[in-house]
Parts: structure tokens; C-alpha cells; sequence
């Protein structure tokens, strides 16, 4: 967690650690989403329920994602994030 306030550079100091490290580096801002833009959009496959992620949650290789501005985002979606 890094707590600081707005325009500190949290997510800069963030993102030059994952180039540092040639990592992928997505950062969400939470308090601008809903929670289907986090947990993708159910589809009915063979009779059953899949859940198919958003594109811009990568799906393989290293990578560092950061979910920002958790602490103002509502409540549906803090819950969300913690299935991630």
C-alpha cells in the first residue's frame, strides 16, 4: 500500500520500478470504473457461467498491477478487487 497525496508521483515511482524491471505495468483507477469494467462479462458456455476478462488485464508473463485510488473507490468495487 502507498499512501501519499494527489500528483506525488505514486503510480510514476510505480511504473519506472516495473520498466526497471521489464516488467508490464497496468494502472487502473479504481474510483473511475464499475465493477464489470474489473470482473469482465459473464457468458454462457456448454450451460455454464465463465466470466471473460477485461483486455487490458494481461493474462501471462510479469508484471506489476496497480490498483489506484482504492481507498475513494465505492464499496462494489473494492469488493471486486479483492477476487482479482
Amino acid at each position: 500500500m502507498i499512501w501519499g497525496p494527489p500528483g506525488i508521483g505514486k503510480s510514476s515511482i510505480v511504473g519506472q520500478i516495473a520498466q526497471e524491471y521489464d516488467m508490464d505495468f497496468v494502472d487502473v483507477r479504481l474510483s473511475q470504473l464499475a465493477p464489470t469494467d474489473l470482473r469482465g462479462l459473464p457468458i454462457a458456455e456448454d450451460g455454464i457461467s465463465k466470466w471473460y476478462p477485461p483486455e487490458f488485464l494481461a493474462r501471462g508473463g510479469k508484471g506489476i498491477l496497480f490498483l489506484d485510488e482504492l481507498n475513494i473507490a465505492p464499496p462494489a468495487m473494492q469488493g471486486v478487487v479483492q477476487h482479482l
